[in-house]
């Protein structure tokens, strides 16, 4: 995960706000990070190697809608935070 967020930024698509790592109730991890613009979303869909990197995460995990949290379905939501390192 870590490789495809850093990829994410060399590739500009991200700002450099510091991304948030955290766990939800049912022990699924959520990822929250700045988009520079909406644009960037398909450009980093459209780039080979974001493609590969997201092709390799889908082998070990599944990528979901936040709605499908509990958390996101109450208008306070808490998380245990993880620790981001590089």
């Amino acid at each position: 995960m870590i490789a495809s967020y850093r990829d994410l930024v060399k590739g500009c698509y991200v700002t450099l706000q510091p991304p948030k790592l955290m766990k939800a109730i049912n022990n699924s991890i959520v990822l929250i990070f700045e988009w520079k613009e909406e644009q960037m979303i398909r450009r980093a869909e459209a780039d080979p190697l974001m493609q590969k990197h997201w092709m390799t995460l889908s082998k070990l995990c599944e990528f979901e809608k936040a709605m499908n949290l509990i958390e996101f379905q109450q208008p306070f939501s808490e998380f245990e935070s993880i620790e981001w390192t590089e």
